[in-house]
């Protein structure tokens, strides 16, 4: 297969309603309502991030009506990892590839991240949520840059099992968890963000600081692989579980009993 070349000036940047709720978000003289005003001047984005609060994935009794109402309740961060989850799907317009299940995969991760970050104790559950939205964004880098090229591998992997990113590195040299660390270097995330997306396959994240980002994102996504049909080979979590406090079958059975809630977000999203 051909080399991949990853050219950085050549990748997408992040839609510009996103840079501005971002800078926003990261200034502390801002307000909800200059947040709210950014958010609003894009109806699509508006429409869609009120779509997702009021779905069945929060479970508010009560409809929320505006982007003011949606922050002041969920806070800055979540509002913020929906409008990047919205950004990175309007980035990259994958057309040709299974979106649905990448993209339940990807609501799965951040759900469980978000759950397991609570139960350590984490101080930013929406960080590790965001991390979890987006932690395969190298991936729709591949589909992008090497379509065809890309195919084929997905082929070999349903026929042949293994580890995916085990294959992109034999096929490209460069794995999606690698890829997609360049994305959020590119995006300005917090070295955090970077490491543990660019880390999320590699056994030393399982060893890492207990309760980390890192070992968060990892341990997530190596459970919701569990529960997929076609599952990579999974590798043996039960030390870093142990280390946690976590329970392997309670956290499964969360993923089972959320499947209804993250259909209705992944409807939303993809919609």
């Amino acid at each position: 297969m051909t080399r991949f070349q990853l050219d950085i000036d050549a990748l997408p940047t992040l839609p510009v309603i996103a840079r501005q709720v971002l800078e926003h978000m990261n200034n502390p003289d801002s307000s909800i309502k200059d947040i709210a005003s950014v958010v609003s001047k894009d109806q699509s984005m508006s429409t869609r991030i009120l779509q997702l609060v009021n779905s069945a994935f929060y479970g508010f009794p009560k409809r929320i009506g505006t982007i003011s109402h949606a922050i002041s309740i969920l806070g800055f961060e979540t509002v913020k990892s929906l409008i990047l989850g919205v950004s990175v799907i309007d980035t990259f317009k994958v057309r040709e590839f299974d979106m649905l299940n990448f993209w339940r995969h990807s609501i799965e991760t951040a759900a469980l991240c978000s759950h397991i970050a609570g139960k350590v104790r984490y101080v930013r559950t929406d960080e590790a949520f965001t991390i979890g939205l987006i932690h395969d964004v190298g991936k729709l880098v591949f589909m992008l840059k090497v379509p065809e090229e890309y195919k084929l591998l997905l082929e070999k992997h349903q026929q042949q099992g293994g580890e995916m990113w085990v294959l992109e590195r034999e096929a490209f040299d460069l794995d999606h968890a690698q890829v997609g660390a360049q994305i959020a270097q590119l995006w300005n995330f917090p070295l955090p963000f970077i490491n543990a997306m660019e880390e999320h396959h590699l056994v030393s994240s399982a060893e890492a600081e207990t309760g980390s980002l890192k070992q968060i994102v990892y341990v997530s996504n190596v459970l919701t692989n569990l529960t997929e049909e076609n599952q990579e080979q999974s590798p043996d979590i039960s030390q870093a579980l142990q280390a946690m406090g976590l329970n392997e079958e309670e956290l499964l059975d969360f993923l089972d009993n959320s499947y209804e809630e993250v259909n209705d977000f992944l409807n939303v999203l993809s919609s």
